[in-house]
């Protein structure tokens, strides 16, 4: 996927193809190298907390429909696969694995929204343990959908997060 920085600077520079506007070409690249950013696998980000007003940190990975997220739950970190809409109710077959290592077939809850999937409720610091030194996770839901996570795109692996 190109980002959309990229697809304006591409169509400046496909405008402006023609004898005599070097300068803007030149404009064009220079912008190209200041904004382009190898993709981050971990985005980082921070909310208060409303009960204990304590400043939280959390980090989340995306592929497609699917988000990756990693924050403080109940005093832990703890994984959570959350999607932009419902994708059902109950519990949900799935099976994952995580780089070369073996493939896991397990059934996980779904939220009452149905829109956040708990795979690891017993096993979170396994996971978390995979999560900070693995490079891929995939993720098949019964089926139906795949989300293949890359943990390490950008060299930039799961940051610390403390919980309060």
């Amino acid at each position: 996927m190109f980002s959309q920085k990229f697809l304006v600077a591409l169509a400046v520079w496909l405008r402006f193809d023609v004898p005599g506007n070097f300068e803007m070409r030149i404009f064009v690249l220079c912008f190209l190298a200041v904004s382009m950013r190898p993709a981050i696998a971990w985005e980082v980000g921070q909310f208060k907390d409303r009960m204990t007003d304590r400043i939280e940190t959390y980090a989340t990975v995306q592929d497609g429909a699917a988000t990756l997220y990693v924050g403080c739950l109940n005093g832990a970190v703890k994984p959570v696969l959350k999607f932009d809409r419902p994708i059902g109710w109950g519990k949900i077959g799935l099976s994952y694995r995580f780089d070369n290592g073996p493939v896991v077939p397990r059934f996980a809850t779904l939220s009452q929204d149905g829109q956040d999937l708990w795979i690891w409720v017993l096993d979170s610091a396994e996971a978390m343990a995979h999560l900070r030194t693995g490079k891929r996770l995939r993720i098949s839901l019964d089926g139906a959908a795949m989300f293949d996570f890359n943990l390490s795109q950008g060299g930039k692996d799961l940051p610390a997060i403390k919980c309060g």
